[in-house]
């Protein structure tokens, strides 16, 4: 089923709607962040999923807490809402979509630009030659009827925003897909490479397959690093070791190894 307001503008409807993952697509050229109508679609126990809430331009993405992602012209933003039961994923297994999102899209990228150093910095970001290039939002309904069955996962890629039109603030940390690989790209093939390897990374994750820890293992960016997670009114420093089996991130601190299962790195 395909939900549009009729302006597509660079993308290429005809393909969209015939991309094998999903079973519902709604396109706006406008919104204010994919997830949130995601979140309000995933509400419709009619929905048929998984489904792509997909918007040319957001005009307030969404990071982790209160955290803003920078969007402009030229960036690929959805949002998928999958309901784990219909492919067996096991509850515990939901904290893991957020990296396994990651090593789809390093998958893709890594297709386009294959120069290119891809990596993922735990728990929700990937990142080109050190600067990001990606956001990732994994988030749970709590309401209407399917309260707790569903999840969204939206993702914000730099495509062919170019980090030159970024905020100073932004400049150098942030990078696009065409900053790395020195030319524009077809919007429409890339969420088709996107979709493609995540279908393919979800199917790993359902059956425990050891290919994708052993993915997010090779591309942890922090590996090596001292790092500093937050955690509430908590906090955690030391080195890290990598992100183990069940995509926790490994720290040696002062007092032993710990496992973070969530946080924000700020150092």
């Amino acid at each position: 089923m395909l939900v549009t307001d009729g302006t597509w503008g660079v993308l290429d409807r005809a393909r969209i709607d015939t991309l094998p993952f999903v079973r519902h697509v709604e396109y706006r050229a406008v919104m204010t962040s994919t997830n949130d109508v995601a979140l309000q679609r995933a509400a419709d126990p009619s929905l048929l999923v998984p489904a792509l809430v997909l918007a040319a331009e957001q005009t307030a993405g969404r990071g982790r807490g209160s955290n803003r992602w920078w969007s402009a012209p030229g960036a690929l933003t959805f949002s998928l809402v999958l309901e784990p039961a219909r492919v067996d994923l096991a509850s515990d297994h939901w904290p893991r979509l957020s990296l396994t999102t990651a090593m789809a899209v390093c998958d893709a990228l890594t297709g386009l630009a294959p120069a290119a150093d891809w990596g993922a910095k735990w728990p929700n970001d990937v990142v080109v030659n050190g600067c990001k290039v990606c956001g990732i939002l994994v988030e749970v309904p709590n309401h209407g009827a399917r309260a707790g069955r569903r999840v969204v996962v939206g993702v914000g890629l730099n495509v062919n925003n170019s980090r030159d039109g970024a905020p100073d603030s932004l400049r150098g940390v942030v990078t696009a897909l065409c900053d790395v690989a020195g030319r524009q790209f077809d919007l429409t093939d890339v969420l088709a490479r996107l979709l493609a390897a995540f279908a393919v990374r979800l199917d790993q994750l359902v059956g425990g397959d050891p290919r994708l820890q052993r993915a997010w293992t090779v591309r942890c960016v922090l590996r090596g690093r001292y790092v500093r997670i937050d955690h509430g009114a908590l906090s955690v420093e030391g080195e890290c070791q990598g992100i183990d089996d069940n995509g926790a991130l490994v720290v040696n601190t002062a007092t032993g190894t710990q496992h973070i299962h969530g946080g924000v790195v700020v150092g």
